[in-house]
């Protein structure tokens, strides 16, 4: 009689998301959470250098994919991945965020303080001056 191990080992899914701008920069820091249909945490990934975030040996079945904390300077997505995980290929996704609008705001306004001229006023007083010089130079040159 023979004895015969057999090791049956399942079969996991890989799930990379790639996460981008607008503009299709890449970008470090997002992270995304992994939930089962029930809501229950699986895993937590951030995005590298490149980019990329990969959820690996994800067991058969459908979960819900997250941004649960966007880059610096960058909004939040509310949107979620619905994946269904059933055979081991590789699933790739592509997630782009807005950046942050920065808005100036003006928090006192200095009062207007020693500048009571009018820049065109100034201007005009100058040409008066100018063709006033050059009438009188004339004048002295008809008289020499």
């Amino acid at each position: 009689m023979y004895d015969y191990e057999v090791i049956n080992n399942k079969i996991k899914g890989v799930v990379i998301i790639t996460k981008t701008d607008m503009k299709g920069k890449l970008l470090k820091g997002a992270e995304f959470t992994l939930y089962d249909r029930e809501g229950n945490v699986i895993s937590k990934e951030v995005s590298k250098e490149d980019g990329l975030v990969t959820f690996s040996n994800i067991d058969y079945g459908e979960y819900i994919i997250k941004e649960t904390k966007a880059p610096k300077g960058y909004i939040l997505g509310n949107k979620q991945l619905e994946i269904k995980v059933k055979s081991p290929e590789t699933q790739n996704f592509t997630v782009k965020n807005e950046s942050e609008k920065i808005i100036d705001k003006v928090l006192n306004v200095l009062p207007n303080t020693g500048n009571k001229f009018d820049p065109r006023a100034i201007i005009i007083v100058g040409v008066i001056t100018a063709l006033g010089g050059v009438y009188l130079f004339l004048r002295r040159s008809k008289i020499s």
